[in-house]
């Protein structure tokens, strides 16, 4: 997990899509990620910061959206305190996330959807600078 940001870098630097999705793909199959995604968050929010379109959504879709699946308070605490600081790429990534998992359950949905809230917002206001 640790040269993902250095391998999507070189990914995104040669608008490589097909690699930018499957990096993201496997590195959540990795043993680290799916067993204790915790320990990966900081990798994560630092991968989201590279800012490409195309990383975003992969690692929306290929690891947040399964973080958020299996621990859904812890990530949804940390999605938040990212969005309260107006990170704009955290906003964007957290924008494309599906429901899944814990994400479904009556006591996370609307939380979930607040955030999707609070994103679009963020990007909007962004958006108008």
């Amino acid at each position: 997990m640790a040269r993902l940001k250095g391998e999507l870098k070189r990914a995104v630097s040669r608008n490589d899509d097909e690699e930018i999705w499957r990096l993201c793909a496997n590195s959540w199959y990795s043993e680290a990620a799916y067993s204790r995604p915790r320990d990966i968050w900081s990798e994560i929010k630092e991968c989201i910061e590279i800012g490409d379109e195309s990383a975003i959504a992969a690692i929306s879709s290929c690891i947040v959206e399964h973080m958020l699946q299996v621990d859904f308070e812890y990530f949804a605490r940390e999605i938040k305190i990212e969005l309260d600081k107006g990170n704009v790429p955290m906003a964007d990534c957290m924008s494309t996330c599906g429901k899944f998992g814990q994400s479904l359950l009556p006591e996370n949905s609307n939380l979930f959807d607040l955030l999707k809230q609070r994103s679009d917002n963020i990007l909007e206001l962004n958006n108008n600078i």
